[in-house]
């Protein structure tokens, strides 16, 4: 629950910035550009495959840019949902949040441009397994780390946009659930696949 205090505060954020996000548009290429962005896709497990399915996940991000720059920073609200395989029913749930620097390939916004992203974070993962006589539900906190690529495309004055990241975070097997019980510390990786729009 700790990490809700400051989810909460990044859902006001970007709905109070989104006018203000949308009224930048008419601005100058000399004033900061303020943008907010929306979008949903999948989320693949790539150490646990064996024991979740692919996943379900959406973001919204308040990003800010400087003019004939091509860094921007971006913050990031994020959630994510696998299922359990061979059990009863089971899902992991991940909510987070995580701060990004962006480096553009063009700082041409009418024509397509590739960007490179990466940040820092938290995030909640809620488990709940049912299997047999088993009846579990367990919440852990943790910082959370990714990198990525994306590709976006402009329509009009806003963009459509298709992103992919690595992201990974260090907790015990015993937050993800596995069926030998075992509790030793790992890595564990993931990757989202977004698509969406930026106003």
């Amino acid at each position: 629950m700790r990490c809700l205090i400051p989810i909460a505060c990044t859902v006001a954020l970007l709905v109070a910035s989104a006018p203000y996000a949308m009224a930048q548009q008419a601005t100058t290429d000399n004033s900061p550009v303020w943008r907010v962005s929306v979008g949903t896709g999948f989320t693949a497990p790539l150490d646990l495959e064996d024991s979740r399915t692919l996943g379900l996940g959406a973001r919204g991000s308040l990003t800010v840019g400087v003019p004939h720059s091509p860094l921007a920073l971006r913050v990031d609200l994020f959630y994510e949902h696998f299922g359990l395989k061979d059990v009863t029913a089971g899902s992991n749930a991940i909510i987070g949040e995580s701060a990004n620097a962006l480096w553009y390939v063009s700082t041409t916004r009418d024509h397509p441009r590739p960007y490179f992203v990466a940040g820092l974070g938290a995030a909640e993962i809620h488990t709940t397994v049912q299997s047999g006589q088993i009846n579990l539900q367990h919440g852990d906190y943790a910082f959370i780390f990714d990198a990525g690529a994306g590709l976006e495309f402009p329509v009009s004055s806003h963009a459509l946009f298709v992103e992919a990241r690595v992201r990974g975070f260090r907790t015990s097997a015993y937050t993800w659930w596995e069926p030998d019980g075992s509790g030793a510390d790992h890595y564990t990786w993931w990757v989202p696949v977004v698509v969406g729009v930026t106003f």
